[in-house]
């Protein structure tokens, strides 16, 4: 599929798309001191690459709620089977995991469009972020 692999980031592709992604996509992940070691203690993670990397989900447990990680690349050509994926992706753990949550900066319509496209409904806004929640098949 258009010379895509799926599969877990290296430590050195994490850190590479972290630098890479606009401001807007890394702002959250960049406030970790070390991310890659964070996501470590995922529940689940899944990446997109090509010839570079260029989207990381990662399921995150925090206390009894499962909260969503992801950062998407600068520029990504193959924006259809990036939102295939990562649907089918997000899905499969909302049905494995029950309601996974998920929070982004109100700003950011593009990413905004993303989580309600997958399935996400916006549950609680604070300031410049807005949570959404997507209801698993369990």
């Amino acid at each position: 599929m258009d010379g895509i692999e799926v599969r877990r980031l290296k430590r050195e592709e994490l850190l590479r798309l972290i630098k890479e992604a606009p401001e807007s996509e890394a702002r959250f992940i960049k406030q970790l001191k070390h991310p890659y070691i964070y996501f470590l203690k995922a529940k689940e993670q899944s990446g997109i690459l090509t010839s570079r990397p260029l989207y990381f989900g990662a399921l995150m447990k925090d206390g009894d709620k499962h909260i969503l990680w992801t950062v998407v690349n600068k520029n990504v050509k193959q924006q259809f089977s990036l939102f295939k994926i990562s649907k089918k992706t997000v899905r499969e753990w909302a049905d494995k995991y029950g309601k996974i949550y998920t929070t982004m900066y109100k700003g950011n319509d593009k990413n905004i469009r993303w989580a309600e496209r997958i399935g996400f409904k916006p549950i609680k806004g604070d300031g410049e972020v807005i949570t959404f929640a997507l209801e698993g098949g369990k």
